[in-house]
């Protein structure tokens, strides 16, 4: 509302419970108490309507769970946020639609995601909003199963972490056991951990089945039913009839066996043997003395059991001490025959354990010893003790146990164990709480020794008898603190110490600052103990004490407890002030990066209501800032924080770095079209030294303070600064690109590749433009200046005005190039006649038509012709000449426009070659075939060697340097013959191999059988 004096026509309505989340219509009818100036109150009615609109209009889901078990349900409910009618619709990621809002139960298969979405009927919004209700695959699932004892079930593990539990499980890993668990019907359940609490069940039914491992039997014992569990359970083996079996069927009179039978049920199998032999004779185990050891019983044949007097609780000992004197028998029961032992029982007893001080005087420790008549013997006996029983403690060490042996007149003996103790109680302490009425000499591992004694009073309390060696006494007939009472025994007496602690302390809460010193604890009796956080063990030179600074900050529980079981406990606050991890000067960068109060690492603790005030220069600091607003330079942080206990005022400086600057400047500002110019960024403020300050260029170029731009058309520069702490900062200049040349060259006619031409070259911008052409300056144009058509010219522009110049180079146009070229193969000097027919390759570039042709230059007395064939794209032709000789091969290459082109290579064909070799000679001296030698011609050199059949060399012979074309002649140049002659070897046959190379250079090998005939 308004001042006092002064009018208004609007009125601010804060709304209690925050934002409107709907669209919707608003209607407010209010009632307004104005008071006026002789304090009357006028009521004024107001009411006013507004619409609200663009409020969220996802619906908000409501459920009860989002994560179940496989096979679980959810509950889910979308609440619309408008005020008007809204229309909800559900989908699931698994296919399922809703209508409405619900609630809906779902019961997912598998996780599946649901939409709801929400349509205000109004407006036609719309909105979306989902949740994901997570299913839980537990994995881990047992079929019911029944066990036979002795087998073992393996559980699953499962897919999730849980555990199995029950009668018979073990684990992990998780096994059933059938031998734990005994037999019946078990269920088990596997339950994973967490919130899902998924969990699954299985019933394991192990069988009832039970049946004897042995059987004792004699051989003419009667049909006999065999023991099984359960009775529907069937028994095969030799003898077996249903559930009987007959000794007889499976052996005779006095022969034994050993037989093995099976017992099945319910799946289940197992085995049990037969015993099989005659009645054993009796055991005669003679006269026995009541004080000997345990006699054992043999089990002979398995499977009988003893009955009889003084047997030992599994019935395998016979025990003399339980027996009564006099002739005793024992049976050995088997099925259908016995077996007995017997004997005789001699009496004999020198009474129970006794105990005995070694300051008490001579005593008999047993006088109704029996049979009398006997003497004594061991420690402590002396003079007429060997008759009597008399027993002297003071000839015994103390804590010894001493064997008195009495043997009697029937030849048995016994022995009363005496202890010699001197009176002592263990422990000497107890404790107990003030309020115990518990008998304190009944207390856990107390001990008084020896035994049955008298207990006493020293002072405080009273020791009540109980009759048959029991005493009672109890913490409340005392004070609080320590008190003493003794034990009497065999004329020797010990003292006990009773400690009584108090029930509780009653004291009070408190409160102490982390910084305070310790404290010390109220004194306890004996044997009390203080722990808890901050708790100081008692020293030498100190009690007990507590310390805030070991406690640590917070609430603590510090506990008194004595070894009675009386404990109590006190509350204590320690407060703690906040801690900052900025307790020392700090420098800031120049930035925009809202600055708040420091947070300290730790917020501080205290039980009452606490404020952090924090100043700025002085001023105080409430809000968000920023090291811009602030400014650069030194400035100053302080706070202020008190607790109930504990206070604190901190302070630091703080430095505010200058501003990050940058300054483009560049040589130039108007550039020639395709110049550049060095632009400079000077860098200043932000975090020195400016080292790693990124430096970014408007066209992505290198970072680098100064570096050349190059633009292709006017156009403003940015660069940017940032030393990743200070804002960012920018500064850019603007680029003038001048007009460019106006520049135009026209050809003259087209001419054959390097054939003269001309070019017309002309500049109508800028004015005045002045040529050079391949270094001549030509002065303003246009200029027609002379070329040769394919090739490259250098164009220069030059504008005076504005000293800007442009560098063309210039392509001459022209047909294009034509060039005639072949390869000859083979690519020798010289082609062996062999080598034929020749090849031609086609090397040309740029060929449209041709003719090949070949003619002789100079032949072997032969005439020859000129001839050709005509050139084709991809075509090599094939030559055969007819004589050997030198030929020229031309290639005539042209092009549509008359270009033409000519090449000419020279070839030589050599003569061609003959050599062969007679298969036998005759060297008889007849004056044919005397020789074997080679035959031809065409051959420049041959060497030839002849072995004979065991591959012994014998003959070699070479020529070389024979002219071309020759014959092979059959003397040398100085009249020798030429071959092998065969003298001093009989006939036979021989091998011959022969190298030769051709005129033309070819190697040539002939390989061959020679027969020497006379």
């Amino acid at each position: 509302m308004s001042c006092p004096g002064t009018l208004s026509d609007a009125l601010i309505l804060p709304l209690a419970d925050g934002a409107i989340e709907g669209n919707c219509t608003l209607i407010a009818d209010l009632l307004i108490g104005v008071r006026d100036a002789c304090d009357s109150v006028w009521v004024l009615p107001i009411d006013a309507t507004w619409d609200a609109s663009g409020c969220p209009v996802e619906p908000e889901i409501v459920t009860d769970t989002d994560t179940v078990c496989t096979g679980g349900c959810a509950l889910l409910e979308a609440v619309p946020r408008g005020c008007g009618p809204t229309d909800i619709t559900w989908l699931g990621t698994d296919g399922t639609v809703l209508n409405g809002a619900g609630p809906w139960e779902v019961c997912p298969a598998a996780t599946t995601t649901y939409t709801a979405t929400a349509v205000e009927l109004a407006s036609g919004n719309a909105g979306s909003t989902a949740v994901t209700v997570t299913v839980l695959n537990l994995g881990a699932w047992v079929q019911d199963t029944t066990l036979c004892p002795g087998q073992t079930l393996s559980l699953s593990a499962g897919n999730i972490q849980g555990e199995w539990t029950g009668n018979g499980v073990s684990g992990p890993p998780w096994v059933f056991d059938a031998a734990e668990s005994g037999s019946g019907v078990h269920t088990i359940g596997f339950a994973a951990f967490g919130t899902a609490s998924c969990s699954s069940e299985t019933t394991v039914e192990v069988v009832n089945f039970q049946h004897p491992n042995n059987v004792a039997t004699c051989p003419g014992s009667a049909p006999f039913a065999l023991p099984g569990q359960p009775s529907s359970g069937v028994w095969s083996g030799p003898g077996v009839s249903g559930a009987n079996f007959d000794p007889a069927a499976v052996v005779g009179p006095g022969q034994d066996t050993t037989i093995l039978l099976t017992f099945s049920a319910l799946g289940c199998a197992g085995t049990t043997t037969v015993h099989i032999e005659p009645a054993a004779p009796p055991i005669v185990f003679g006269n026995v003395c009541q004080s000997e050891p345990a006699i054992p019983l043999p089990f002979s044949p398995p499977g009988g059991w003893w009955s009889g007097p003084a047997l030992s609780e599994d019935a395998d000992a016979f025990l003399p001490e339980e027996a009564t004197a006099g002739p005793v028998t024992l049976t050995y029961q088997m099925q259908g025959c016995d077996r007995v032992a017997m004997g005789v029982v001699l009496p004999i007893g020198v009474g129970p354990t006794r105990s005995s001080c070694p300051e008490q005087p001579p005593f008999v420790p047993f006088p109704g010893f029996f049979p009398p008549g006997g003497t004594w013997d061991g420690p402590g006996i002396a003079g007429q003790g060997s008759t009597t029983g008399l027993y002297d403690p003071g000839l015994v060490p103390d804590s010894q146990w001493s064997p008195l042996v009495y043997s009697a007149p029937n030849g048995c003996s016994d022995t009363l164990w005496m202890f010699n103790k001197q009176t002592a109680i263990t422990p000497s302490t107890v404790h107990a709480c003030a309020s115990d009425t518990a008998n304190l000499l009944l207390a856990d591992g107390l001990q008084a020794s020896p035994w049955c004694g008298q207990w006493n009073t020293l002072g405080m309390g009273n020791v009540t008898d109980l009759g048959d060696c029991q005493w009672a006494t109890s913490a409340v007939d005392y004070a609080t603190g320590e008190h003493l009472i003794t034990y009497e025994v065999n004329t020797c007496t010990d003292t006990l110490r009773i400690v009584v602690h108090p029930d509780s302390l009653d004291l009070a809460p408190w409160t102490s600052c982390i910084s305070d010193g310790a404290m010390p604890l109220p004194d306890m009796p004996l044997g009390a103990l203080w722990s808890g956080p901050g708790v100081l063990g008692p020293s030498d030179s100190a009690s007990w004490a507590w310390s805030p600074a070991e406690a640590g900050p917070g609430a603590h529980a510090v506990f008194w407890s004595s070894p009675a079981g009386c404990a109590d406990d006190v509350s204590i606050e320690v407060e703690s002030p906040p801690i900052w991890s900025t307790l020392s000067d700090t420098t800031l960068c120049f930035n925009d990066t809202p600055i708040a109060p420091p947070t300290p690492i730790t917020s501080g603790i205290s039980s009452a209501a606490t404020d952090i005030l924090w100043t700025l220069d002085g001023a105080p600091w409430t809000g968000d800032t920023t090291s811009a607003a602030i400014g650069s330079g030194s400035h100053t942080w302080a706070v202020t924080w008190a607790g109930v206990a504990c206070q604190v005022s901190e302070s630091w400086n703080v430095d505010i770095l200058p501003e990050l600057t940058v300054n483009l400047a560049v040589e130039d500002a108007s550039l020639c079209p395709g110049a550049g110019t060095e632009a400079t960024a000077t860098i200043t403020g932000g975090l020195s030294p400016q080292i790693g300050t990124d430096i970014s260029w408007s066209d992505n170029g290198p970072p680098l303070a100064t570096r050349t731009l190059l633009p292709s058309e006017t156009s403003w520069w940015y660069v940017t600064v940032e030393d990743g702490c200070s804002d960012s900062a920018t500064d850019s200049v603007l680029l003038t690109i001048l007009a460019p040349f106006q520049a135009e060259v026209t050809a003259g006619p087209l001419a054959c590749h390097g054939a003269p031409t001309t070019l017309l070259l002309d500049a109508s911008q800028p004015a005045g433009t002045q040529h050079i052409f391949q270094g001549t300056a030509l002065g303003a144009g246009p200029h027609v200046v002379d070329a040769v058509a394919g090739t490259a010219v250098e164009w220069t522009l030059i504008d005076t005005a504005q000293g800007c110049t442009l560098d063309t180079t210039l392509l001459v146009p022209g047909h294009p190039p034509l060039t005639a070229g072949f390869s000859v193969t083979p690519s020798s000097d010289c082609i062996a006649w062999d080598a034929q027919p020749i090849g031609l390759i086609d090397l040309s570039s740029g060929t449209e038509s041709g003719q090949w042709s070949w003619s002789p230059v100079q032949v072997d007395g032969s005439t020859a012709e000129a001839d050709s064939t005509g050139w084709a794209t991809g075509t090599n032709p094939q030559l055969t000449l007819a004589f050997a000789g030198t030929w020229d091969i031309t290639q005539i290459v042209q092009q549509e426009e008359g270009c033409a082109d000519t090449l000419t290579q020279v070839i030589c064909i050599l003569p061609q070659t003959s050599i062969w070799l007679p298969d036998a000679f005759s060297p008889n001296a007849d004056g044919s075939n005397d020789f074997f030698r080679p035959r031809g011609s065409g051959v420049s050199a041959w060497h030839m060697t002849i072995h004979d059949a065991w591959g012994r060399l014998v003959w070699e012979e070479s020529q070389a340097g024979l002219p071309g074309g020759s014959a092979l002649e059959p003397y040398t140049s100085a009249g020798y013959p030429i071959g092998w002659n065969g003298e001093g070897h009989p006939v036979g046959v021989f091998a011959v191999r022969l190298t030769a190379t051709t005129d033309g250079g070819l190697p040539l090998l002939v390989e061959q059988s020679l027969r020497l005939v006379r």
